[in-house]
């Protein structure tokens, strides 16, 4: 039974070695003519709340955690980020057409007033990415505001 439990052990210790060097591609670009603060204005205590509780997962500007360079964890973090970047992505948001832009609006006041994110699985880490009522308040104003402006042009 020792043989059997020091051979697993042996299996698990390579493997884990092993998986090391399958990383998967990590992004970090400036912000370029797509970003939503070139397409709508974007007041700094919004870019704040961005920043802090949805780039990482919605924008080109993740900031990868020193944890995401130990696989298995990096696997799970750059799945995260690439479902969060097909939903929305703020680097992107010169690319959606308008109606998309005014969907996605909406669903930015819907998600965080709901309390559906930031992603729960996300603020175990990352405390400091939890919106406080006030907080979850401005980002609802703003992207109504922007969502109505842009239906009257």
């Amino acid at each position: 039974m020792k043989s059997l439990f020091k051979y697993f052990f042996l299996i698990l210790i390579f493997t884990l070695i092993i998986i090391q060097f399958f990383r998967p591609e990590k992004t970090k670009q400036s912000i370029n003519q797509h970003h939503i603060s070139y397409k709508i204005r974007v007041p700094d205590s919004i870019n704040k709340i961005l920043i802090m509780s949805c780039y990482d997962c919605h924008s080109n500007q993740t900031n990868y955690p020193w944890y995401s360079h130990i696989m298995p964890f990096g696997w799970m973090i750059a799945y995260d980020i690439k479902n969060g970047r097909n939903v929305l992505n703020f680097s992107e948001w010169g690319k959606y057409n308008l109606t998309k832009q005014n969907e996605l609006l909406g669903k930015i006041c819907g998600m965080t007033a709901s309390g559906k994110m930031p992603h729960w699985k996300y603020l175990i880490i990352h405390k400091k990415a939890k919106l406080s009522d006030s907080e979850k308040l401005m980002l609802c104003k703003w992207s109504l505001d922007n969502c109505m402006l842009k239906t009257k042009k």
